[in-house]
């Protein structure tokens, strides 16, 4: 009995039709290997009705695959319920102990929130929030900024450290989903006792130059802003 918990879901994005590389295997494979009774359920342009849903199909036709998942996920998330998961990654224990919340995600570095990571009872109102400006505004906002913008309006101003827990939703430290940020080097990756999943932050609808040169400027900033 799933009784009043986030079901046991995994959704992920792959639109575009490409043969998966041996990374996203592997991190799939995580998955099975520490939720095994989580159904896995594939999103994709066969089994996603991208007619009726404007900011997905506008995008699809510009094949911004990032655009599309964005959207994607917060409506398989409304609708079905589960934990979405980008396809860079890994699963290192099993999810049952966040099944409790009504919504959760966390942060990927100590300025902003992630969405690489995130689970919803169904019909949760944050997810209803994050639907309903795509639905009216319709921007090229990217995920990882509405989701900011969402919990600002929440009152969530800055990274504290510590759990935050909201009426219908839970925001979790860094070092749970995000052990490193995207502007750090892996060998500066800090699991804890309290580290569910590593994401490796691939990137791929960036140009390659962005992950390449511009993190690890970013990062420099952080050094520097945490030493000053």
């Amino acid at each position: 009995m799933q009784g009043n918990k986030i079901p046991k879901i995994i959704h992920y994005c792959w639109f575009g039709g490409k043969p998966k590389p041996q990374k996203v295997l592997d991190c799939i494979a995580s998955w099975k290997k520490y939720c095994p009774e989580y159904q896995i359920w594939e999103w994709n342009e066969q089994n996603f009705d991208l007619k009726n849903h404007s900011y997905a199909q506008k995008f699809y036709k510009k094949k911004k695959w990032a655009f599309v998942s964005d959207y994607v996920r917060m409506y398989a998330l409304y609708h079905e319920g589960g934990i979405y998961v980008d396809t860079d990654i890994e699963i290192l224990k099993n999810f049952d102990s966040l099944r409790e919340n009504e919504f959760f995600t966390g942060f990927q570095d100590i300025f902003s929130l992630g969405c690489s990571c995130m689970g919803a009872k169904k019909n949760n109102e944050i997810v209803k929030e994050f639907l309903e400006y795509y639905q009216y505004k319709n921007t090229r906002i990217i995920l990882p900024n509405l989701v900011n913008t969402i919990f600002k309006g929440h009152g969530v101003t800055k990274y504290t450290g510590e759990i935050i827990q909201g009426d219908n939703y839970t925001l979790y430290p860094k070092e749970y989903f995000y052990p490193y940020a995207y502007f750090e080097p892996q060998g500066d990756m800090c699991i804890t006792k309290n580290t569910y999943t590593i994401h490796y932050f691939d990137a791929s609808w960036l140009p390659y130059w962005i992950p390449k040169f511009i993190f690890p400027l970013i990062g420099w900033y952080a050094d520097f802003k945490k030493n000053i």
